[in-house]
This record gives structure tokens, C-alpha cells and sequence, in this order.
């Protein structure tokens, strides 16, 4: 099998890339080498064995014929020629991305550099005026806007250097004071990102965690921006572990008030940082803003805030079928996981996110046995996998299963252990309690006991940490109903 970078990174060219690279290499500008024709052949050799879905059992002699008949074969010839390949693959992908739509600021700046580097001092600030206009132009806030205000920035400290040496300040104090700007918004943006992940999983605190506070940027020409502002409040929540709901609900209102300021991007990314804060709030007890969630997650999905490259991440998919449920929005959830069941990010894991939001959407219409059918074990993304496992220990208590008190050893060894490796120590509590409670209630006698029923809801609710705490007491308050 002929197996090089070429292979791998032309397989994922889509049929019109496929088209750009052959006119890329019929161009005598780019491909202008004594093998040009044989690369051309290569190139077809490869497209001809994806059409045939055949690049697996590719051989590098049935290669070498082709791209050299009649020719005797030669060790190392063909291994030079993809190494040329290979040359062109890169250059290709680079020019590509230099000239999509999306980096028209790039190129921009690139052409900038340029007209300095050859002194052409009226056309270079032309170009520099016309960035700086149409920046100005653009009022809403965005990391990007400040990266590229600090280029620009920079791009003045080299003309200065280069042809003003001893004239003024070189335009150094804009520099850092753009430098600062982007610092200090890229440095929160990246730190709320990091609280989230240690909400999650089991990660060490490490000196740079240790050494930000946000409270303590006092530089003006990034306090009084907005982006940093709102990062900021976000941090502040994101370090908490019980936030106070009513400093959620004046973020989120802050938030909705200056949604045309923000850009799209940074939009997109603190409603995430919200959305995570109001699972937080709800998972130790404020059930009042489910509903709130819900409309967030409605409001989000039709702004197409979830989605990449119009697929939806696998977490963002679970935690909105999940919040429609909890707000008894079961037709709406099952709408929606059918609606996405192609749109899930995950490759080969993407079928098993779409059957366990299933499951869940079949354990809530009570279906518990064909739901266990259908639950998807064994998932190598932990918090799927976690969710299963206590659907399957919800529907063994539903079904009043003899199998139940094994379940419940089996997953309070599993927690035991990735208590210590990879579970948050919010998230390995979470389901040390679910655990506890669950036992409990599988204990309890069977019949009306009203006096048990109030000490297990007590018990539960004294609790700050607890994995499906609604389900919980929904069963603690049966056990005064006799429904157990």
C-alpha cells in the first residue's frame, strides 16, 4: 500500500477540491518540476482508487506501472514522487486557506507587509487607512476585532522602526495598550473555557490557574469594554460552586440587552458559558429555571448558536432533550432528536448519542423495557456513559427488578474508581448521592409510609449535590403515595 501525507489529506478533499487541485496541477506556475506529467498521473491514479473505494489495498508497484509504463521499477522512485506530491498537497491547502473568503483581513495584512517591506510609503498608507476605516466602521465586539487592532498596531511599530527610527515613540504605547486589549479578553475568554472542563473532569489546579484574577485587571481600556465585562461576571459564577441564581438571571438579562454589541462568535460562546451555569443552578434545585433553560435552548437553536458546520455537539444535543423532558416537552424532544439524528458531532460514537437521547426520551413515556433494548453501554465519552448507567439502575427501580441491588454495586465500584481518575469532584459527589438515595429507596418497605417518604425528601434536599434529583424525590414522595 502506497501510504504518505498526500493519501491521507486527499481523501478528505471534497469533489470540488478534487477539481481545484488537478487545474492546480496543470498550472506550469505551481507545478513546473521535470516529473509535473507524472504527478498529474499519480493524482489520477489516486482519484480513480477513491472512486472505486479501493485506497485501502492500494500497492505501491500496481502504482508504479501506472504512473511509469513500460518502465522497470526503480526503489525509491515512487516514494520521491510522493514526497513532490506531497510538496504541492501543502502548498495547495496553504493557498487554499489564504484565499477563502473568511481571511480577507489576513490577506489584507499581507499585502500591508509588503508595501513596507518595499518602501512603498503612500500606497503602504493607503492600505493602512482603509483597514483602520473599515474597522472603525464595525461597531460590534469581537476578540477578533481587537487581535486585528493590535496587528495593525504592530504593523505601524515596524514602519516606524524601519524608517523613523529616531523620531517619536515608534508608536509603542498604542502597541501595548492594544496588547493588553487582546491579552486580557483571549486570557479570561480561555480561562471560563478551562472552569468549565474542571466542572467535568477530575484536572489539577495548576500555577496559571492560580495566578489570573480578573479582579485585579484594573487597565482601563479593558474594563470598560464590554466583552471583558461580561467574561468577567462569567468567571466570577464559573468559580463558584453553588452560583447565586440572581447574579445568573442579571448576566442572562445583561446578556439579551446587549446581543446586537457582540459579535455572533463571542455570542455563541457565552451563551454556552451560560447555558452551563443554569445546568449548574438546576442540578442543586432550582427547578424554576428549567423552563428558563428550555427558552434559552430554543432561542439558541434558532439562531444556530449550537451548531458546526450545521451538526450539534453531542453534549449540547443531550443537555436540550434533556431540559425539554424536564420541562414535560416530550413531544417537542422526541421531534427534536429525530430531527438531528444525522446532525450529531461524534463519527462513528454519533449513533449511540442519538440512541441513548432515545432512551431517555422512552424512559419519560415509560416504555422501560424497550428503553434498556436500546440504551447504549459502554461509551468511551465518560458523562454518556454515566447517564446510562443510571437509566439503566432507573428503570431496574421502575421494574422492581431483583437485578437492582447488583446494578447498584457494580456502578458504586465504577464510581469508587473513576472517582479518583477522571471524575470531577462535583461529579463523582453527584453520583455518590444518586447512589446513597437510590439504595435507600430500593430498601424501603413496600407500602404507604408517609413519615419515611418527608425523612428521604429532607434527606435529598439537604443534599446540594445530587444526579437526577428530580426523579429522587418524585419516588421519595410514592413511598407516601403506597405507589412503590
Amino acid at each position: 500500500m502506497l501510504n504518505n501525507y498526500s493519501l491521507e489529506v486527499i481523501k478528505t478533499f471534497e469533489n470540488k477540491e478534487l477539481e481545484s487541485f488537478k487545474l492546480f496541477l496543470d498550472s506550469p506556475f505551481f507545478n513546473n518540476g521535470n516529473n509535473s506529467e507524472s504527478l498529474k498521473v499519480l493524482f489520477e491514479v489516486i482519484v480513480d482508487a477513491l472512486k472505486d473505494s479501493n485506497l485501502d489495498f492500494f500497492e505501491k508497484d500496481a502504482v508504479f506501472q501506472r504512473v511509469f509504463p513500460n518502465s522497470p521499477i526503480v526503489d525509491g522512485k515512487l516514494d520521491k514522487l510522493g514526497s513532490e506530491l506531497k510538496k504541492l498537497v501543502q502548498s495547495f491547502l496553504s493557498i487554499q486557506y489564504f484565499q477563502s473568503e473568511n481571511n480577507q483581513q489576513e490577506r489584507d495584512l499581507a499585502l500591508l507587509a509588503e508595501l513596507r517591506q518595499r518602501g512603498l510609503e503612500q500606497r503602504y498608507f493607503q492600505a493602512l487607512g482603509k483597514m483602520k476605516t473599515l474597522d472603525a466602521q464595525d461597531s460590534v465586539e469581537a476578540l477578533e476585532k481587537h487581535e486585528l487592532q493590535l496587528k495593525l498596531a504592530l504593523e505601524e511599530y515596524e514602519w516606524e522602526q524601519q524608517f523613523n527610527k529616531v523620531k517619536g515613540d515608534l508608536n509603542i504605547p498604542n502597541v501595548i495598550q492594544k496588547l493588553d486589549r487582546y491579552y486580557f479578553n483571549k486570557r479570561i475568554w480561555l480561562a471560563n473555557v478551562l472552569l468549565v472542563q474542571q466542572k467535568a473532569i477530575n484536572l489539577p489546579i495548576t500555577t496559571i490557574d492560580r495566578g489570573f484574577n480578573p479582579s485585579e485587571v484594573s487597565v482601563r481600556y479593558v474594563e470598560d469594554h464590554l466583552l471583558f465585562q461580561l467574561s468577567k461576571k462569567i468567571h466570577a459564577l464559573l468559580s463558584l460552586d453553588f452560583p447565586p441564581v440572581e447574579q445568573f438571571q442579571q448576566l442572562l438579562s445583561q446578556l439579551q440587552i446587549n446581543e446586537k454589541k457582540i459579535s455572533r462568535e463571542h455570542l455563541a460562546g457565552f451563551y454556552t458559558h451560560l447555558r452551563n451555569i443554569c445546568t449548574i443552578l438546576i442540578e442543586r434545585g432550582y427547578y424554576e429555571l428549567r423552563i428558563v433553560q428550555h427558552q434559552i435552548h430554543l432561542d439558541n437553536l434558532s439562531l444556530g448558536y449550537f451548531y458546526y458546520d450545521d451538526k450539534i455537539p453531542s453534549n449540547a444535543f443531550l443537555n436540550i432533550t434533556q431540559t425539554a423532558l424536564n420541562v414535560n416537552a416530550l413531544e417537542w424532544a422526541n421531534e427534536f432528536v429525530e430531527a438531528h439524528k444525522e446532525r450529531i458531532i461524534g463519527e462513528n460514537a454519533a449513533r449511540d448519542f442519538y440512541r441513548l437521547n432515545k432512551a431517555i426520551c422512552m424512559f419519560a413515556e415509560k416504555k422501560y423495557n424497550k428503553t434498556l433494548e436500546i440504551i447504549p453501554f459502554g461509551s468511551t465519552y465518560s458523562f454518556y456513559h454515566l447517564i446510562a448507567r443510571r437509566l439503566e439502575l432507573k428503570i431496574y427501580y421502575e421494574l422492581d427488578s431483583e437485578l437492582l441491588p447488583y446494578k447498584i454495586d457494580a456502578f458504586k465500584m465504577f464510581i469508587s474508581r473513576a472517582g479518583n481518575k477522571i471524575l470531577s469532584k462535583s461529579l463523582h459527589e453527584l453520583h455518590v448521592n444518586f447512589i446513597n438515595f437510590l439504595r435507600q429507596l430500593s430498601l424501603s418497605p413496600k407500602g404507604r409510609d408517609k413519615n419515611r417518604s418527608a425523612k428521604m425528601i429532607e434527606r435529598i434536599n439537604e443534599k446540594k449535590l445530587v444526579a437526577d434529583r428530580a426523579w429522587l424525590l418524585e419516588k421519595a414522595r410514592e413511598l407516601g403515595e403506597g405507589k412503590k
